[in-house]
């Protein structure tokens, strides 16, 4: 793709409106990937140049979190070097499949999370379970592994996982999720680039949009306007036209 201001502009703008979605929802990685793929950059490299957004809000996040005091390193480690180790094997897999195959898992990962950002699951965790809470390091290891293979919505994964074991406030666990998934990607990020799979020019005006978008996000979230359920409607309709062009059942 020939670069030019008005390529900047217009990533930066589809950067920020990821932002704000991260912000008041999560999944704005949904908006980034879609349509990277929409307007014809390989998958492969739309999966790559969208870990330099993520890698950059996310140390931004991680940076304020720890500013507050919300953040304990300690506490997080163990659960951060099981994510960086699926993220690890989740990256090579991604580095070797077939594009072919790989935009079949993806339509396939955007079916689901049709589903996913329907019905909003990570709403609906109860507070009782029997499973021992030692099995969330291999929980946690599979998103890790997810989110080095295709991130897209893993944070709202990782959410449901540590909810659903830690039983603690989304509040409490936002700065735990925000530093696992941005250092397993930063992980992935580094492979991306090693395997020649990242468009800097994109990935850089994408993530200067979702920065700003942050800032905008949190605006919008203390001025308690109600924008979810638009968020929601046009994430839908996105993700429909991505598994459309991802199966090839719709030429865009």
């Amino acid at each position: 793709m020939e670069f030019s201001l008005i390529n900047h502009f217009l990533f930066i703008t589809i950067g920020l409106v990821a932002g704000i979605i991260n912000i008041l929802s999560g999944s704005g990685s949904i908006l980034t990937l879609g349509i990277m793929s929409l307007m014809g950059i390989p998958v492969d490299i739309a999966n790559g140049t969208n870990r330099i957004g993520i890698v950059l809000f996310g140390l931004s996040g991680v940076y304020q979190f720890n500013q507050k005091g919300s953040l304990n390193f300690k506490s997080s480690l163990p659960l951060v070097i099981v994510a960086i180790i699926g993220s690890f094997f989740g990256a090579l897999t991604a580095l070797k499949i077939s594009k072919d195959g790989f935009e079949f898992i993806l339509g396939l990962i955007f079916f689901i999370l049709f589903f996913v950002v329907w019905l909003k699951p990570e709403q609906k965790i109860v507070d009782k379970f029997t499973l021992p809470k030692s099995i969330i390091y291999l929980f946690v290891c599979l998103v890790g592994f997810y989110a080095g293979f295709i991130q897209v919505g893993a944070g709202v994964i990782l959410l449901i996982v540590l909810k659903f074991f830690l039983q603690k406030n989304y509040s409490a666990l936002n700065p735990l999720k925000l530093i696992v998934i941005t250092l397993a990607n930063i992980l992935a990020l580094i492979l991306f680039t090693n395997g020649g799979l990242i468009n800097w020019e994109i990935g850089i005006s994408l993530a200067l949009g979702q920065i700003i978008g942050s800032y905008y996000g949190v605006k919008i979230n203390e001025s308690n306007l109600n924008v979810n359920s638009i968020i929601q409607i046009s994430l839908l309709f996105l993700i429909t036209l991505s598994v459309l062009k991802y199966w090839n059942i719709l030429s865009l």
